[in-house]
């Protein structure tokens, strides 16, 4: 992934009924002996808030800042 691009990041939880979405950047791509895609990222708000909340471990990135359009959708399919 390109560093400095702009992603919208969701965090679902283990049910997927309940997706905490954000804002970040590239940062680097880290190559550990773990995950296919990796990607290290600057988290846009309160990193220790998302911690807290976050009741997953898996994230979907896509490239571009689609939080207002991933809200509408979610709250369409009636996940919170």
């Amino acid at each position: 992934m390109k560093t400095g691009q702009e992603l919208t990041v969701i965090a679902p939880n283990f049910q997927m009924n309940k997706w905490i979405g954000f804002k970040a950047k590239v940062l680097e791509n880290p190559d550990h002996p773990i995950c296919r895609t990796q990607v290290k990222v600057a988290i846009d708000g309160d990193w220790r808030e998302l911690r807290e909340k976050m009741q997953g471990f898996h994230w979907a990135i896509c490239y571009g800042d689609y939080r207002r359009e991933l809200g509408y959708a979610l709250k369409r399919a009636g996940i919170g």
